[in-house]
């Protein structure tokens, strides 16, 4: 086997072992935390609702940002 070859199969193992549960760690929080966000704007009743998806829609980049660190936030509260 070659050096590219070995070098192949020792990144695939990294991304595999290192960078993979971090990313779904990632997108569970953020999921988490937008359904923190749901429930909460569904308590203020249509309005609340309308403003969630209007943020989610002109806002995605925040959102995704706000939904992270709630759902980190609220990870760390309920462990």
């Amino acid at each position: 086997m070659t050096d590219e070859g070995i070098l192949l199969i020792v990144g695939a193992l990294l991304f595999i072992f290192i960078a993979l549960p971090i990313a779904l760690w990632l997108i569970t929080r953020t999921l988490f935390g937008a359904a923190f966000l749901f429930a909460y704007a569904g308590e203020q009743g249509f309005i609340g609702f309308a403003v969630y998806i209007a943020c989610w829609v002109f806002m995605f980049p925040v959102m995704l940002i706000v939904s992270l660190i709630v759902g980190i936030l609220n990870n760390s509260k309920n462990a």
